[in-house]
């Protein structure tokens, strides 16, 4: 589990959960509070191998690479800009696919959300319509399983739909009926709900051996990656092909379009974790003939 400690010592935390409780591993990352009124508001989110801080009351908002087996943090980008000054970020997602980030601003009107694009480091300010009347601005920013982003009117009664967040994003409200606050449910998100968006298979292989891995739908265009390293795409295909090393290893194949990116909705299309264990070569030893009424004792060297 991962936490941002505010005051003495700002950084990033490490806690691991465990049967017996929750384990302090202390900071892991320094990262220095903004200056200013940040008071500790702010949301901290993780999605394909990337952490994002929004750091509410300033205008500052972070990301970095995040790797979750080994709990360590590299790469860190700070976004500092006049554009979201002064009651600044608070929900803050990422893009189904990794590639852009998305925070919304709190207590600012018209609403205002921004995309900042990790490959070209564009960062572009958009302003949804607030389809009715809204006090307070933008809450919590959410991934759906759908592959759109759901982000709260605080004060408001509707919820505004971010589609197509993997490019250029479109808008449309989706009408409560209730007055909304700040938060929105993080099991919303699309790898949490729907088994046909995260699946995974398990294979044994031993070393040396040519392993080929194919998705359900090979008429997909997919990237494939390590689990380990998300955001390092190995390659683009209906398949991945890699020679089985001395150790258990995992990939992840993202199914995408030419365009968009893929629909998580459409039938045969999402993503799919392999689970590639290491088979050692088993020896039984030398052949042994047993006589009626003997026992022999077999042992296996690996």
């Amino acid at each position: 589990m991962l936490a941002y400690k505010c005051n003495s010592g700002a950084g990033f935390n490490r806690f691991f959960v465990t049967p017996d409780g929750i384990e302090n591993h202390g900071v892991i990352f320094p990262y220095n509070m903004p200056i200013g009124g940040y008071d500790g508001r702010g949301e901290l989110d993780y999605h394909a191998g990337r952490i994002g801080m929004a750091y509410a009351w300033s205008n500052q908002v972070m990301s970095a690479n995040f790797d979750p087996y080994t709990g360590i943090i590299t790469n860190p980008i700070t976004l500092d800009s006049g554009d979201f000054n002064g009651n600044g970020p608070f929900g803050i997602e990422f893009s189904p696919d990794g590639s852009k980030m998305y925070f919304t601003l709190w207590y600012t009107m018209p609403l205002a959300l921004f995309q900042y694009n990790f490959a070209t480091s564009a960062l572009t300010q958009y302003n949804p319509p607030a389809g009715g009347t809204v006090n307070n601005g933008f809450g919590q920013i959410e991934l759906g399983r759908d592959g759109k982003l759901y982000a709260i009117q605080d004060g408001g009664t509707r919820i505004v739909v971010v589609n197509n967040p993997n490019g250029i994003p479109t808008f449309n409200n989706i009408n409560t009926g209730s007055t909304l606050g700040l938060g929105i449910s993080d099991p919303i998100q699309s790898d949490i709900l729907s088994e046909d968006i995260f699946t995974s298979d398990t294979l044994c292989r031993v070393a040396g051996a040519q392993v080929t891995l194919f998705p359900i739908d090979p008429n997909y265009t997919y990237e494939w990656a390590s689990a380990s390293d998300p955001t390092n795409i190995l390659q683009q295909g209906s398949n991945f092909q890699f020679t089985m090393g001395l150790n258990d290893t995992a990939f992840i194949a993202n199914a995408i379009s030419t365009t968009s990116g893929c629909a998580l909705t459409v039938a045969g299309c999402g993503r799919y974790k392999y689970f590639i264990l290491n088979s050692p070569t088993i020896d039984a030893g030398p052949n042994t003939i047993i006589d009626p009424g003997e026992s022999v004792t077999l042992k296996l060297q690996a």
